[in-house]
């Protein structure tokens, strides 16, 4: 039967949110919160909101309230939280109020609206697509990594790494990783502010409160200890594992039997994965992830990432074997036009080698580089790289995430951070942690007609033509000056062909 905050906070479709959110239907439903799908409708885009329930323990004074004041203070950080990270594989918040009406006793109703996600979780993909092969695991976990290793920059600890927890959301015909759920995190350091942070779980009302998933969590986890990132390094490495064989390593029902089989969690994964095929490097990796002591597994979830995408990069294709024309992924100039080089759009296979040497165009070497599920990594040079990701925003326009490796990134005349969001055509600088210029570059995402789309470069114009495009569904180009590269990012619409489009000539003086 449900209980008097249940009834209280329950909404029904048509409900409207916040004055803009309009309720669908319900989707999920747990001990803190009951999730709706949504409409956003002054952005008209569907939207996801969460509302706080357990309220009545606070309201009446019955029942576990020090367990009820924090599962509150873990909701309302949880939006805080989401609202520091800008990783595209983080799940978006969009808003964040309280419910008018269902509070009679004072105690408002906290309500989150994040984006909507319906791709399903890592559970639904391996219930029905079975044990990932490696490029596919890696595509996932790789950016899980890069989203957890932000939060642990600021100081946050997710502590509920489960495949329940990692969503999909559709982009195009492929499938973007999110990572969500943050009800249980441990927010310290000086990043949260007063007032943001849930107080600590450990200890609540006099007794321990174990808020973790048992097949998921670290042994300190279950021991009652202090949950650091290593323990999320320990839970995404379950979640690896599943990914890749579609075993839960510690399925079992008894507490203990879970915790006394994590004394031999490396030697269970190694055995599962080994039977699965994956290469040594990565079994090692995991094997590290998974060990009892959190001092014992690898500084960082960046380790885990660098094994995972190393193994996979070695196994692409060599440049050689995917192209042989004059352009970087196998483009031609089919006509140069006043001061406008027309090209006859991005090759076959869509899936192309980024980093070759290319024509000189403007005193820029031009490079094509497909966005592979989003992602596309390009080659600065002097060992840095930069991650582009490409995701929808509001009305449909892309929305996209620049993240330096080996540099830090800031908009013109900003501050330096590890990545940058942009919406628009922008510029942008690249320093070393000493703070040493490395460069600069400008974001540009070109000019449609019905028949082409034209980039700026330098004193020149470059052109990709086609009455679609090509088939292309995202176009950008970033420019990081002159004697170094220009790369033209590209990414198929859904069901677009994979061959190449026909070039067309375009007559000299037609522009």
């Amino acid at each position: 039967m449900a209980n008097e905050a249940d009834t209280r906070t329950r909404l029904a479709p048509g409900d409207r949110v916040l004055d803009r959110y309009e309720v669908a239907e319900a989707i999920a439903s747990g001990g803190h919160s009951t999730v709706y799908r949504g409409h956003d409708t002054r952005l008209a885009r569907p939207v996801c909101i969460k509302v706080f329930s357990p309220l009545a323990d606070l309201e009446t004074g019955d029942g576990d309230t020090g367990a009820a004041r924090t599962s509150y203070q873990h909701f309302v950080q949880e939006a805080f939280a989401l609202s520091r990270l800008t990783h595209p594989n983080t799940l978006r918040i969009y808003d964040f109020g309280h419910l008018d009406g269902h509070a009679p006793s004072g105690v408002a109703v906290p309500v989150q609206v994040s984006e909507f996600c319906g791709g399903g979780t890592v559970t639904d993909l391996v219930r029905v697509e079975g044990a990932q092969p490696l490029e596919q695991l890696a595509r996932i976990i790789v950016p899980m990594c890069e989203a957890l290793g932000e939060a642990h920059a600021l100081g946050l600890v997710h502590r509920d790494i489960k495949p329940q927890n990692l969503l999909f959301t559709l982009v195009g015909a492929s499938r973007q990783p999110k990572l969500c759920d943050f009800g249980i995190a441990k927010w310290g350091g000086e990043a949260a502010e007063p007032g943001q942070r849930a107080d600590d779980t450990q200890l609540v009302a006099g007794r321990r409160l174990a808020m973790y998933s048992p097949s998921w969590a670290a042994p300190e986890q279950m021991a009652g200890e202090l949950a650091g990132p290593a323990a999320d390094q320990y839970s995404l490495a379950l979640v690896t594992v599943f990914l890749a064989t579609g075993l839960v390593l510690f399925a079992d029902a008894d507490l203990y039997e879970s915790y006394r089989r994590r004394r031999h969690g490396a030697e269970l994964a190694r055995a599962a994965l080994e039977e699965a095929g994956l290469p040594a490097r990565v079994i090692d990796a995991l094997a590290q992830a998974l060990a009892l002591a959190p001092t014992a597994r690898h500084d960082g979830v960046d380790a885990l990432a660098a094994a995972l995408g190393g193994v996979v990069a070695e196994a692409s294709p060599a440049a050689s074997d995917v192209v042989a024309a004059p352009l970087a992924a196998g483009t031609a100039v089919s006509a140069e036009v006043d001061s406008a080089v027309w090209l006859s759009g991005p090759p076959a296979p869509w899936r192309v080698a980024e980093h070759h040497a290319g024509a000189s165009i403007a005193g820029r070497e031009l490079r094509f580089a497909a966005l592979t599920d989003g992602v596309a990594d390009l080659d600065l040079g002097g060992g840095a790289t930069l991650r582009v990701t490409s995701q929808p925003g509001a009305g449909g326009r892309p929305q996209w995430h620049l993240r330096a490796r080996g540099a830090f990134i800031a908009p013109a005349g900003g501050r330096p951070s590890s990545a940058i969001q942009l919406d628009a055509d922008g510029a942008f600088e690249l320093v070393t942690p000493q703070r040493i210029a490395l460069g600069a570059g400008h974001l540009s995402l070109g000019v449609a007609t019905a028949s082409d789309r034209t980039f700026p470069l330098g004193d020149q114009r470059v052109a990709v033509d086609g009455p679609t495009h090509g088939g292309v569904a995202t176009w950008a180009l970033i420019d990081m000056g002159p004697g170094r590269a220009a790369y033209v990012l590209f990414s198929p619409a859904p069901g677009a062909s994979a061959t190449r489009p026909a070039p067309r000539r375009t007559p000299r003086g037609a522009r």
